[in-house]
C-alpha cells in the first residue's frame, strides 16, 4: 500500500482524484457549538441546526446513528461542486452531465477506498448492505435516476427500498417507503447525493429501523449550505476553508477512528 487504503496499482487514479478535487472541495467541520453535531451545518452557537433539532425531537429513536457529508456545497466556497451536484442529473445535455458526474465519482471512490472502515466504525461493525435514497416521488424518473450511476463504487451488497407514495416536501416520511429486503439486525449504509434538511435520508433511516435495522449511517456527497445565512457567512469569513485532503476523515472531521 502507498496512501492509506489505496493499492499501488490504483495510486495513479488516487493522484488524479486528489489533483481534481483539492481546488473544488471544503471538508465539513465538526466543532461543538460551531457546526451541527449531526450534519455539520454552521449553527452560530447551537449544538444542532434547526432541522436536525426538530428531527431529533420528533424521531428520537429512528434517525441515523451517524451522518457523513463529504464536502460542503456552497455557492461561494464551493461553487463548482455545488453546480456539479445539480448538473450531473439535470444538465441540459449528456456532455454537461458527464462533466459534472466525473468529480463526484472521484470524490466517492476516493472516500470509499480510504475510509470504508471509518463508516463501519460509525455503524458499530461491518456494514451488511447499502441503500440509495429514492426520489421523493412514487413515480420513477423516466430513464432512471442518475444517482444509480454511483452504485458500482460501493463494496457492499445493495438492498432495496421503494417509494410507494409521494413524500411530503422536507418532511421525514417513513410511511411513504417500502423495504422489501430483510434488514432485521443489520447495519445499513444510506447514500444520497445532497443534504439540505436531511428529511429524505432520515426518512429512509426511520423506515429501515422500523423494519429492525440495527444501525444506519448516512453518507452524502454534499452538505448544501446557504452562504447568505448569517451563521454560514460568519463561519466562512472567520474560518477560511482549509486545504482539502483525502487523508482527512469525513466521519470524524480529523483522524480516522482508532488511528
Amino acid at each position: 500500500m502507498t496512501a492509506a487504503g489505496v493499492p499501488p496499482a490504483l495510486q495513479p487514479v488516487d493522484d488524479l482524484a486528489t489533483r481534481t478535487l483539492t481546488p473544488l472541495l471544503v471538508t465539513p467541520v465538526r466543532l461543538p457549538l460551531i457546526t451541527c453535531a449531526v450534519c455539520t451545518e454552521p449553527t452560530g452557537g447551537s449544538e444542532y441546526c434547526a432541522a436536525c433539532r426538530a428531527a431529533r425531537n420528533s424521531w428520537p429513536t429512528s434517525l441515523a446513528d451517524w451522518v457523513v457529508p463529504l464536502t460542503y456545497a456552497s455557492d461561494t466556497a464551493t461553487p463548482q461542486i455545488r453546480n456539479a451536484l445539480r448538473q450531473y442529473k439535470d444538465g441540459w445535455d449528456e456532455p454537461t452531465r458527464g462533466a459534472a458526474f466525473s468529480p463526484l465519482t472521484y470524490l466517492l471512490w476516493q472516500f470509499l477506498t480510504r475510509h470504508s472502515h471509518c463508516l463501519e466504525a460509525a455503524a458499530g461493525g461491518s456494514i451488511d448492505g447499502y441503500v440509495i435514497v429514492p426520489s421523493g416521488r412514487a413515480t420513477p424518473r423516466q430513464g432512471g435516476h442518475p444517482i444509480e450511476g454511483f452504485a458500482p463504487y460501493f463494496p457492499w451488497p445493495r438492498m432495496n427500498i421503494q417509494r410507494v407514495t409521494d413524500a411530503p416536501s422536507r418532511s421525514i416520511a417513513p410511511l411513504s417507503l417500502y423495504v422489501p429486503d430483510d434488514v432485521s439486525g443489520k447495519r445499513i449504509l444510506i447514500f444520497d447525493d445532497t443534504w439540505t434538511t436531511g428529511a429524505s435520508a432520515q426518512g429512509v433511516s426511520a423506515a429501515l429501523k422500523r423494519e429492525g435495522a440495527a444501525s444506519t449511517v448516512i453518507l452524502v456527497l454534499g452538505r448544501w449550505v446557504n452562504s447568505g445565512w448569517t451563521p454560514t457567512q460568519a463561519f466562512f469569513s472567520q474560518r477560511p476553508p482549509r486545504t482539502w485532503s483525502p487523508a482527512t476523515c469525513p466521519v470524524t472531521g480529523g483522524i480516522c477512528p482508532g488511528a
